[in-house]
């Protein structure tokens, strides 16, 4: 089997410089968590990682976090910087925007492939997309990462398997489903780029909080 692509994520929250400190102790400790489950097989690994991420009611997977900020900080620099944010993620965010307001954010973009499982008699292919939802209150903000499927493609001499999959149907979630290498790289991976996505925001929040302050007219 092949070991998987993913690289152990540091944990690095950021002790910020600025009187605004963003953080987020229940994902720091999901990154700990995370790191702590590592195992070589990576069937064993899903596995474990199952328990600590289970789908959500939709049969999604779903990482939700509250972050919280030490200071008063006005809705609409919450906006921007959340915008701001998506820019280093995205090529193209505007694009992927569906709605962004003083309430809420909610983008549709793509992880990316998350697992290329390739064997003597055939090659597996899964691609996840990504859901961000970003809730907007006074001093914090509410943080939610969706991968809702997979999207699937397996080739072999005379055989060609493609198509989208509910990931509840796929290993671990489902311990009979073919193709158990490549879905346990692909869950393995997309709960990985979860957490830095997650892990980058608080990043970015307490980078940029200071820098792009906006003067609110005084009445």
């Amino acid at each position: 089997m092949l070991r998987t692509i993913v690289s152990l994520i540091m944990l690095c929250l950021c002790s910020s410089i600025h009187a605004q400190t963003w953080q987020c102790d229940s994902l720091g400790k999901s990154i700990k968590i995370f790191n702590s489950l590592s195992e070589k097989n990576n069937n064993k690994w899903a596995m474990s990682l199952k328990q600590i991420f289970p789908l959500n009611k939709d049969n999604e997977i779903e990482i939700t976090y509250i972050l919280t900020c030490s200071d008063s900080i006005p809705r609409m620099e919450l906006v921007a910087l959340t915008e701001g944010w998506l820019a280093t993620v995205f090529t193209t965010p505007t694009n992927l925007i569906e709605v962004s307001n003083q309430d809420q954010l909610v983008c549709k973009g793509d992880l990316g492939q998350v697992a290329f499982d390739q064997k003597f008699i055939g090659a597996t292919r899964i691609l996840a997309p990504l859901e961000i939802r970003v809730l907007y209150k006074d001093n914090r903000v509410r943080l939610s990462l969706f991968t809702k499927n997979y999207r699937m493609a397996y080739a072999n001499i005379g055989q060609l398997e493609s198509g989208v999959i509910s990931i509840s149907e796929t290993y671990p979630f489902n311990e009979k489903s073919k193709h158990k290498g490549a879905y346990s790289m692909a869950f393995i991976n997309t709960i990985s780029k979860l957490l830095n996505l997650a892990n980058g925001y608080v990043s970015y929040l307490n980078k940029h909080s200071e820098d792009s302050k906006i003067d609110i007219p005084e009445w």
